[in-house]
């Protein structure tokens, strides 16, 4: 008997590091819940949210390392004060969390962060800043309609940034500031406010394989010595000023290559449809349309229209359109180089446009014909 003791008990020893370091699942439904469950929890336990959840000022503090907060999909919100969720230790690990209305969404200052499948969104300063720290992993989070970034990074180093989507900022989506050898890849930064992404006093990242667009000024901007950079396999469509802009002279030495722009065509289109919004009978024709538009008869994109001003325009064929219009190649390039006008591609017939379906037909005609009676008696018709 004491011998089978004897060779149990070595067994035991061998297993007894694993029995005290088992991780262990915390659950909670409120900011204080949450935090006492964090502070209870040791490193390699996960604390789960189990329901929505409203905060006056910050909500969950995780100052411990190595924890998981998991919010299971469920949402934190708050009437734009304080912080969501402030990541102070180590190692920490935040997902399946939706933040919302604070002033910051989640906050980290720790390092080795993984935050994953988040959504950050109408909080009044920034959705996710990362600060005075290195090595986190952000991806598959959703950053939209921020105030003033939607992720801003500083002073952070060797940190990944993946499948991330970055939209509706007042600023830039992505702010880089004095910060290095990061990663940004196959993330979507569209539809900002002043740029896409921004990098100051930031050096040795790599921007690769993101789809950047319909930013308003810059699609990435360069600036304050943010040299040794490389941009690489981009696409960079529909940003308003430039797509790639260096704003001093010591930020124009990176390594930048193979950015896919949008087609020359498209924007003569745009061009084109600009000049036509001019003409006062035919802002009323064109004022809320969704128009194909067909070079030679060939597919080359799209435009929306709405109260007058063009809102959308893209490469792809819109299945809802409203209005198709077609163009020769020789108009549209004689449309950008000045050589004719679009009043006059429309009395030669090399612009013609069609409602799509019955009652756009219809409408259209009537457009038409009035639009007939206007040039003859501008004189464009003689």
């Amino acid at each position: 008997m004491s011998f089978k003791c004897f060779k149990i008990f070595p067994v035991f020893l061998f297993f007894l590091p694993v029995l005290l370091v088992s991780a262990n699942t915390f659950s909670c439904n409120s900011c204080e819940s949450c935090n006492q469950m964090i502070e209870n929890a040791k490193p390699g336990d996960t604390v789960t949210l189990t329901s929505d959840i409203t905060s006056s000022g910050n909500c969950i503090v995780i100052d411990k390392d190595g924890i998981t907060f998991d919010c299971q999909g469920h949402t934190i919100s708050d009437s734009d004060s304080g912080t969501g969720i402030q990541v102070s230790g180590d190692n920490v690990n935040v997902k399946n969390c939706g933040v919302k209305k604070f002033e910051y969404g989640i906050n980290v200052n720790g390092s080795n962060s993984l935050l994953e499948n988040n959504t950050a969104k109408d909080n009044s300063i920034i959705g996710i800043r990362l600060i005075d720290s290195s090595n986190h992993t952000l991806t598959g989070n959703l950053v939209e309609d921020n105030f003033l970034f939607g992720v801003l990074v500083y002073n952070v180093t060797n940190s990944s940034f993946t499948n991330n989507t970055v939209t509706g900022s007042l600023e830039a989506g992505i702010s880089i500031a004095d910060s290095k050898n990061n990663t940004l890849k196959n993330n979507t930064v569209s539809g900002n406010k002043v740029r896409g992404i921004s990098l100051r006093n930031s050096t040795g990242n790599a921007i690769d394989n993101n789809n950047i667009s319909h930013n308003q000024i810059d699609g990435i901007g360069l600036q304050e010595n943010s040299s040794g950079n490389k941009i690489r396999n981009n696409t960079m469509r529909f940003n308003g000023n430039q797509n790639i802009n260096p704003l001093d002279k010591s930020s124009e030495d990176n390594e930048i290559e193979y950015q896919y722009e949008i087609s020359g065509r498209i924007s003569q289109f745009k061009e084109a449809f600009t000049q036509l919004l001019e003409i006062p009978v035919l802002s009323t024709v064109f004022s809320n349309e969704r128009i194909n538009f067909y070079v030679n008869e060939k597919p080359e994109g799209y435009i929306v229209i709405r109260n007058s001003q063009i809102v959308d325009f893209g490469e792809d064929e819109l299945s809802d359109q409203s209005m198709n219009v077609h163009i020769t190649e020789e108009a549209i390039d004689k449309i950008a180089k000045g050589e004719t006008t679009v009043e006059e591609a429309l009395k030669d017939g090399e612009i013609s446009y069609e409602g799509a379906g019955f009652l756009n037909s219809l409408r259209i005609g009537i457009y038409s014909f009035f639009f007939n009676v206007y040039s003859f008696f501008t004189g464009l018709g003689s």
